[in-house]
């Protein structure tokens, strides 16, 4: 089919999104666009950090740089639905997509429960967040992927420096 090409752009802003499971009742939509690596990782694979906020788990060594490590489901302070797998030993692996901002250039990792595939979607098709979504945790995804169980994760979400609960 065609592609209708305006200054340099395409009509069809379809993006890819990693479909994860962090452990709670919805998978949660990562932009593909901004993943430069998908780990697998330990806890001996990490380095903890004395961080008064639970959802950093301490700092990996990537590609010759300090990386900040956390756990998605933590972070974006997800209701627990006890599937939180155990990271303290040290065979136990987890997948971990290494994301990068851009602008400013600033790289995180992010520890989730499993990788589930990919999946393509129209950002302009993405349905309301569901009411059952706490209000407190709404302005971190975009909306809810159409005829699915997935929310699209407001990527800037991460690299905004007030979410970094560091305090």
């Amino acid at each position: 089919f065609p592609v209708t090409i305006m200054f340099g752009k395409s009509l069809n802003s379809s993006k890819e999104y990693f479909l994860t499971d962090v452990g709670w009742t919805y998978a949660i939509g990562i932009p593909v666009e901004q993943a430069v690596e998908v780990l697998s990782l330990a806890a001996d694979d990490i380095c903890p950090l004395p961080v008064p906020y639970p959802a950093v788990l301490g700092a990996i060594g990537w590609r010759g740089q300090l990386v900040w490590t956390i756990a998605l489901e933590v972070w974006l302070s997800l209701p627990s639905t006890g599937r939180t797998p155990n990271l303290k030993s040290g065979s136990d692996l987890r997948p971990t997509l290494v994301l990068q901002n851009p602008n400013p250039n600033r790289i995180l990792a992010c520890l989730i429960h499993t990788l589930n595939g990919i999946e393509t979607l129209n950002p302009s098709d993405l349905e309301a967040l569901p009411e059952a979504i706490p209000q407190e945790i709404r302005s971190f995804f975009q909306g809810k992927a159409p005829q699915s169980n997935t929310l699209i994760l407001n990527d800037r979400h991460l690299f905004e420096p007030k979410t970094w609960k560091l305090t």
